[in-house]
């Protein structure tokens, strides 16, 4: 992948958002000092982010809330929940409700716990779980990007799914935060793979990472119905691992739903520095889509940057967020519904989204992408180690 040389004209695809911003003029981009979060744009072009913070040797987890056009929003508390452990935030996610689910990891050990918090305020809400939490009693694994997957299904339930090292979990939580795993005493275990990002579907849900055992790690998905029995009409036997010229250490890093029930698929190597990165697209069972690149993955070599998420546009173009080993670079790069590269985008397909512009090596997890309605802007987001706050980031995607 080459890394465009210039700026896109201004208001055209893949140029910064110039009605978004916290600095004065607007320039498309947050810089949010309040904590180092994960950030989700809610329906209104809101973004709320939940981030950990210290002061004063006291460590909190911060809720904030940013307005359409990127202020801080001063009518949301900034909600700080004091924590005497290490946390490491896994996923954030949003209710249909508004109210934002957290999946997390607590401790050394990494013990896995989902966190709901209020819509209005940001206050951890109470009626979830014990005191606004539930212990999931399992280890994340939280060496490698992505961590875990989160999302809530059709009548509300939540599903979470991440690994330990050496298994998957798939969880099933009530709204109000039980634990009813698909009515089993326990989660669903998936043995020998490193299931770690998570779509729900019309049929029920599809999760995907990478497959371990005694061979090399090949990239891997699963579908499921909604009541968490294999899905057999998904793939083969409801499983997918995608064609490549060669499938060894790959691993799958983000979903993403589009027309029709098309899914998106984007990932790349399993180990850094990255060989390779790739974007694919399967049809509804998880057959190969023979429309996108001939059914096969669009794959492009790389020692620089890592798929890390994926989005598909209304019209069908796919979107993938590659950042570099470091953090420190971030582009997307947009395919057509044929797999090419949107000539029409930034630089022939490829823009820019974020470029520490001091140029330090601290390593920074812009990693997230969303679709921003209206006008389906593009918003990238993540963690900016070197500021110690959150950036959130937008582009026109039209």
């Amino acid at each position: 992948m080459s890394i465009p040389s210039n700026t896109p004209p201004m208001n055209s695809a893949g140029a910064p958002d110039l009605s978004f911003g916290n600095s004065s003029p607007k320039n498309g981009t947050v810089i949010a000092l309040q904590s180092e979060g994960i950030s989700r744009v809610l329906n209104d072009g809101s973004t709320i982010t939940v981030g950990l913070t210290s002061a004063a040797g006291e460590r909190r987890i911060v809720v904030t809330k940013h307005t359409p056009a990127g202020e801080l929003d001063l009518n949301y508390g900034t909600w700080e929940t004091e924590t005497s452990e290490v946390i490491r935030l896994v996923h954030l996610t949003i209710q249909p409700d508004g109210k934002p689910l957290l999946l997390a990891a607590r401790g050394n050990e990494g013990a896995a716990f989902i966190t709901r918090f209020n819509v209005q305020t940001g206050d951890v809400d109470h009626s979830f779980g014990i005191a606004g939490t539930r212990e999931l009693g399992k280890r994340i694994y939280t060496g490698l990007l992505p961590r875990g997957g989160l999302a809530v299904q059709a009548d509300n339930k939540i599903v979470s799914v991440f690994h330990d090292g050496t298994q998957s979990f798939i969880f099933q939580l009530s709204v109000s935060g039980e634990l009813i795993n698909f009515g089993y005493l326990g989660p669903i275990e998936s043995p020998n793979t490193h299931l770690n990002t998570l779509l729900i579907t019309s049929s029920g849900f599809v999760i995907a990472g990478t497959r371990t055992g005694t061979d090399t790690r090949r990239a891997h998905m699963r579908g499921f119905l909604a009541n968490g029995q294999p899905d057999s009409t998904f793939g083969k036997e409801g499983v997918v691992e995608l064609e490549f010229s060669n499938n060894e250490n790959k691993q799958i890093s983000a979903l993403a739903k589009g027309p029709n029930g098309q899914i998106a698929v984007a990932g790349g190597s399993y180990y850094l520095p990255s060989e390779m990165n790739f974007v694919a697209s399967v049809l509804a069972d998880g057959q190969a889509n023979p429309q996108f690149n001939g059914g096969k993955p669009v794959e492009s070599s790389s020692n620089i940057y890592s798929y890390t998420d994926v989005v598909t546009q209304a019209d069908g173009k796919v979107v993938a967020l590659a950042r570099s080993s470091n953090g420190a670079q971030v582009d997307l790069i947009r395919h057509t519904v044929t797999g090419r590269l949107d000539p029409d985008f930034g630089q022939q397909g490829i823009a820019q989204a974020w470029r520490d512009p001091q140029g330090r090596p601290e390593h920074s997890f812009v990693d997230t992408l969303e679709l921003v309605q209206p006008g389906e802007k593009l918003q990238s987001s993540g963690v900016l180690s070197s500021y110690r706050g959150s950036f959130i980031g937008r582009l026109l995607s039209q």
